[in-house]
């Protein structure tokens, strides 16, 4: 897994699988633009000299864009982004507030086909093209029990990468 001289954006690089991402990618040669809702979740890269923190919600193109100038501002290209950012959410199919359902499209799919959007204009300066990693889930192949915010935003995700 050599990263040297690549450049990539992890979302939700706060904890789990974003931040893994990011501390692989990081481990192996590579540069990362880190980003999650708030600069405290990403105080465990405090110290990284290649690794740069973004806060915001990945759910707005101006986060997103932030992200890409960031990239080419510090480390002068962008060649991967792996979109993990996500909220999950579950309750009750007629209870469950419309806002969950809102926030939960708004983070998994909307911040996924923004970050796509963001990051494909500055990828194609690079001699690859670039790459995309999204996190979806199984959720939104079989669904789970009372996660029906997160089964169809995920089950979105799945079908717009495909």
């Amino acid at each position: 897994m050599d990263h040297t001289g690549r450049v990539a954006i992890v979302t939700g690089a706060g904890s789990g699988i974003g931040r893994s991402a990011t501390e692989i990618i990081a481990a192996n040669g590579g540069s990362v633009i880190a980003v999650d809702r708030s600069l405290d979740h990403l105080d465990w890269a405090d110290g990284h000299e290649n690794v740069v923190a973004v806060a915001g919600d990945v759910s707005t193109e101006q986060t997103n864009q932030a992200a890409v100038d960031a990239a080419i501002e510090h480390f002068g290209r962008l060649d991967a982004a792996v979109l993990n950012a996500g909220v999950s959410g579950s309750g009750d199919l007629i209870e469950q507030s419309m806002d969950d359902f809102d926030r939960s499209m708004a983070v998994n799919v909307r911040g996924v086909i923004l970050g796509v959007r963001a990051a494909t204009r500055a990828m194609r300066n690079t001699s690859d093209g670039g790459a995309f990693c999204v996190t979806a889930s199984t959720s939104g192949i079989r669904a789970d029990p009372g996660m029906w915010t997160y089964n169809a935003a995920k089950g979105a995700v799945i079908n717009y990468v495909r």
